[in-house]
């Protein structure tokens, strides 16, 4: 059956029906899997290796995975390829001193950079980064339940936890498929001399300098166009810190800004943030460190969200061809703090219950001025026997090596008077650096790793009570 139409109804049809295709956003939208330069690559050695000239080949594994928008592009265990482009060395006095501590071994330094990506299966990727040494411990927050035991008991708590700590590195060592290598890496760096080496371990940030592309998939304009339109109010992702940030310079208010290495999805698998979404906030509170072994303090927090710019202008042209009010662009209030950093070894920088970056000083530390003091005092203790007076030899010998290393030792073994001298100026020295000296800013580099607590907020340091 057939109805028969006026022609100018059936025109008025077609127009309305092109009209209104032209306004219907398109049902998928192509999103371009794009790492962008200044992504940072994290990886680290499995062997040590000793490069003997520029070209030396360095492999290492990523032990972070990288993101484009939603997907993983690079998984943890992808296999990276660098070379050795030059040597450096130390300054002189830096020579100097290594060699009055008793090292006397190769003082060049392999600078590295890795330029191809080894994917399973798949032809080598080359890449352009900018390589630097990473960082190599991570430390996480807190438990709360600490603080109920008050200073004394929050103190032995934390002795507990180093002990523990390092108890747990000895029983890692044993248990671990390279412990041969390990203990090797850890004999050479004993040895008066050790050659130039790589040891296996070793994490370095690759830093790319080009953006590197991995195709692209088919995105719903519905989840285009909700993107960021919901406030995370719980969960954990992680983020690259944006903004370097140090107690020492660091002031109250000034912006801090951090950006998703891997996206945020909803508990039935909704994407919420895309990797790549800018974190805005600011440091709430800032102090220097200061004489009398105080250390610094920093604290800072997220307020805001941004979506990624390309993500923003597809947003709003989605919007357009629907004549909506694009959200695309605004910024979303947040809460959020950090609840896990990366951070130097050594560097004795945790995180309280609060989320908030402190200097933990091992409770060890007190015991180099107290073995300065005593090796002085030792060696200052004469004997007399048979008529004769008798030196402290060993006690000079240790007292000197305190003071000034194999050069202190060697003063103090035919010296009495010059091991007093060197120990003493060795006790001062350390007694000084525990109890007068400045304490320990605390240093946050840009690409510092974060781990981002949603629903967590820090605004005020303690009072100043110490």
């Amino acid at each position: 059956m057939f109805i028969r139409c006026h022609p100018i109804v059936v025109v008025g049809c077609l127009l309305w029906t092109a009209h209104s295709l032209a306004q219907a956003p398109a049902e998928e939208v192509n999103v371009p899997l794009v790492v962008p330069a200044g992504s940072v690559l994290r990886m680290r050695t499995e062997t040590t290796t000793f490069p003997e000239r520029a070209g030396d080949a360095v492999r290492a594994q990523l032990i972070q995975p990288v993101f484009a928008f939603d997907r993983e592009v690079l998984p943890v265990g992808t296999e990276m390829l660098g070379h050795v482009i030059a040597f450096s060395s130390p300054s002189r006095l830096r020579q100097i001193e290594s060699m009055t501590s008793g090292h006397f071994g190769s003082f060049k330094k392999p600078e590295i950079q890795f330029d191809t990506v080894l994917q399973l299966g798949k032809a080598p990727r080359d890449i352009v980064t900018d390589t630097t040494p990473g960082n190599g411990q991570t430390v996480e927050l807190r438990s709360a339940g600490g603080s109920k035991h008050g200073l004394i008991g929050s103190a032995i708590a934390r002795g507990k936890q180093e002990i523990s700590t390092r108890w747990k590195e000895a029983k890692d060592l044993l248990k671990a498929d390279n412990k041969k290598e390990r203990a090797r890496d850890a004999a050479l760096a004993l040895l008066p001399y050790a050659p130039s080496r790589i040891a296996g371990g070793s994490q370095f940030d690759a830093v790319l300098v080009t953006p590197q592309t991995f195709g692209s998939e088919m995105v719903s304009a519905a989840t285009i166009l909700q993107l960021g339109q919901t406030t995370p109010e719980d969960g954990a992702v992680s983020a690259n810190l944006v903004t370097p940030l140090d107690s020492a310079v660091s002031k109250s208010g000034s912006p801090v800004e951090a950006k998703l290495t891997a996206p945020l999805f909803t508990p039935n698998h909704q994407l919420l943030l895309p990797e790549g979404t800018r974190l805005i906030g600011n440091v709430s509170a800032a102090r220097p460190a200061r004489h009398f072994h105080r250390s610094g303090q920093l604290r800072f927090s997220f307020q805001e969200v941004a979506l990624p710019d390309d993500i923003i202008e597809v947003q709003k042209r989605l919007a357009a061809q629907t004549a909506q009010q694009s959200g695309g662009g605004a910024r979303r209030k947040i809460h959020a703090g950090i609840s896990g950093l990366t951070v130097r070894r050594g560097s004795h920088i945790g995180l309280d219950e609060e989320g908030v970056p402190r200097v933990e000083e091992s409770k060890t530390r007190f015991l180099g001025p107290a073995l300065s003091v005593a090796l002085v005092a030792a060696a200052n203790s004469q004997e007399q026997e048979h008529g004769r007076v008798e030196n402290q030899t060993g006690a000079q010998t240790a007292a000197g090596a305190f003071g000034f290393a194999l050069v202190g030792a060697a003063v103090g073994r035919t010296s009495h008077i010059g091991a007093l001298a060197i120990g003493s100026l060795g006790a001062a020295r350390s007694v000084y650096s525990q109890f007068f000296g400045k304490g320990t800013d605390i240093q946050l580099p840009a690409n510092t790793a974060l781990a981002v607590q949603f629903s967590r907020t820090g605004t005020t340091l303690p009072k100043d009570g110490h």
